[in-house]
């Protein structure tokens, strides 16, 4: 089994990732509005899409709203 790793600044792992909010969960939408810094929500926010998107490319499946990998 072949690992995957997806990595990039925050900004391009955003730009990439589309709207953000339809692949995570409402709590992590709220602990992401709770940080008090933007650049803190947009890295909170970009690391937990990459999570989504990793885990949707290793179950061969896309995130929603994503075209097949």
């Amino acid at each position: 089994m072949a690992g995957l790793a997806l990595a990039g600044p925050t900004g391009a792992v955003l730009a990439a990732a589309g709207d953000v909010r339809e692949l995570l969960t409402r709590t992590e939408l709220d602990r992401a509005g709770a940080l008090r810094s933007a650049g803190d929500r947009d890295d909170f926010l970009a690391a937990h899409a990459l999570v989504r998107l990793c885990a949707g490319r290793r179950r061969g499946r896309p995130a929603p709203g994503r075209p097949p990998p």
